[in-house]
């Protein structure tokens, strides 16, 4: 198995920018902005791939040939930055809204609910296709599979451990924070709203009430169906799985009732069968059944009176 940086993109911005930075100076850049560069060989390894055109401009996008270099690299957004790439690089700077666009970013929460999140809580305004730049260039996690991105963070202490000064020979201190780390526990756990809760707690995020209710739920009908499970297994010691898994289908459901009112259950019921306006124009009868249908019309009845006026007789 081989690893691949997650900011992979920014290192080729790196080992192609004109100051042509050494692959000391690149690591000792990436280590300081905390991001990934798994080593040197690596570095090396990702400079070989790339043939740069000969001359090189990157900052001119007149000069086609370097241009296009960057489009196939896909690198060219950081050369010529706009509002977004600006954006996603204020993020880097910000350490805690780093870490939280990261760890939400492994239980792919949508990009709106994170940038609408960045910023209210860190005064860091930002839109979603900032972070997807963030995600491209900085954090990439379609570079790994769920093993390698196991593995690579916990490459860490020893990365750190080796590299910077005040933490070699302290690995239990390095352990301990990425065992807390909001990171860890999303790349741990599969997709599912239940992770993105437990791992916004790891931030210091405290959740909701009725969040908190969508969750008891979550795990009543999750011991339910392995309590179902147990009993059709029928092996050794399922009879105690499934009375262990009944009984904490039991205590949640008596945990929810407490936690949320009747009348709270009774107006999200009426949000869900809300009557809405339609706007559009109603369809005639002709548009409905193009020309094929038939009108009855009814005998008018005759008048009462006649044209001077007096009854009928």
């Amino acid at each position: 198995m081989r690893l691949r940086s997650p900011a992979e993109y920014y290192i080729k911005y790196l080992l192609v920018h004109p100051e042509e930075y050494s692959v000391d100076a690149i690591r000792e850049r990436l280590l300081d902005e905390g991001l990934d560069f798994i080593s040197d060989q690596y570095l090396r390894k990702v400079r070989s791939k790339m043939t740069l055109p000969d001359p090189f401009y990157p900052d001119d996008r007149g000069h086609a040939p370097s241009f296009s270099f960057l489009v196939k690299e896909k690198i060219n957004r950081l050369f010529h930055r706009d509002l977004p790439m600006k954006m996603a690089l204020e993020i880097l700077e910000t350490p805690r809204a780093k870490e939280f666009v990261e760890a939400m970013q492994l239980v792919h929460v949508p990009s709106s609910a994170i940038a609408a999140y960045i910023s209210r809580q860190f005064g860091t305004y930002c839109t979603p296709e900032a972070l997807e730049l963030y995600a491209h260039y900085f954090w990439n996690i379609n570079l790994l599979d769920s093993s390698q991105m196991r593995v690579l963070l916990q490459l860490r202490i020893d990365t750190l451990s080796t590299y910077v000064p005040e933490f070699q020979d302290r690995q239990s201190i390095l352990k301990t924070a990425y065992y807390k780390d909001a990171r860890k526990i999303a790349a741990d756990l599969p997709y599912s709203p239940t992770t993105a809760m437990l791992a916004q707690m790891r931030l210091g995020i405290r959740p909701g009430k009725h969040e908190l209710a969508l969750r008891m739920l979550e795990a009543r009908d999750l011991a339910t169906v392995r309590a179902v499970e147990a009993v059709q297994q029928d092996g050794p010691g399922d009879s105690q799985k499934f009375l262990n898994y009944a009984n904490g289908s039991r205590i949640f459901e008596e945990m929810i009732q407490m936690v949320v009112k009747p009348e709270d259950q009774m107006q999200e019921q009426l949000k869900s069968i809300a009557l809405r306006t339609d706007t559009h124009t109603l369809p005639s009868i002709h548009q409905l059944s193009g020309g094929q249908h038939t009108v009855e019309v009814a005998p008018m009845k005759e008048s009462e009176h006649d044209q001077s006026g007096e009854f009928e007789r």
